[in-house]
């Protein structure tokens, strides 16, 4: 058994994996994605089927946001981390995201506030914590309407600390 601070770095170690998942796709830095994935992760998203492999889940999100012009904000909180042993672990992050998106197709904007759950599995690879399993649970979704929505942070909007509530 480890001790306590070496149990207590590896934890540090993944919050810091999962922070840089949110940061990675809120920036929409596909390279970065990708690296917090092990080769032959496991994925679902709400609403598909489970994906094998990095370039599975990279390949979905990066579709997703070429589609649509999207904008997302993702939080994970509470984070329950459990080492199982010295190279693999398991976490449940309670979730909260903010998705809003311009449909390319038809000009159509939509947008949600999810809250949620990451049912996670970590793997070392090389010395380094990733995500091998990845399941994203809905407890709820807020849609929202288009009418009450700032205007779109992409198409020549002020930046939305300047925007003065109406």
């Amino acid at each position: 058994m480890q001790d306590v601070a070496t149990r207590l770095w590896e934890i540090e170690r993944i919050k810091q994996l999962k922070a840089r998942y949110f940061r990675a796709v809120d920036s929409e830095d596909w390279e970065l994605f990708r690296s917090v994935f092990t080769d032959d992760v496991r994925t679902r998203l709400p609403g598909t089927d489970w994906m094998r492999g990095a370039e599975a889940i990279v390949g979905r999100v990066v579709e997703h946001h070429t589609r649509a012009e999207v904008v997302t904000v993702h939080h994970g909180h509470m984070p329950e981390i459990e080492l199982v042993d010295g190279t693999h672990a398991r976490g449940v992050w309670s979730m909260f995201d903010f998705v809003d998106r311009i449909w390319r197709h038809d000009g159509r904007r939509d947008a949600f506030q999810g809250y949620g759950h990451y049912l996670e599995e970590y793997r070392q690879v090389s010395d380094e914590w990733k995500i091998a399993q990845m399941e994203l649970t809905r407890l709820r979704v807020d849609w929202l309407r288009p009418e009450h929505l700032h205007d779109f942070p992409h198409r020549g909007a002020p930046p939305i600390d300047a925007q003065q509530p109406s």
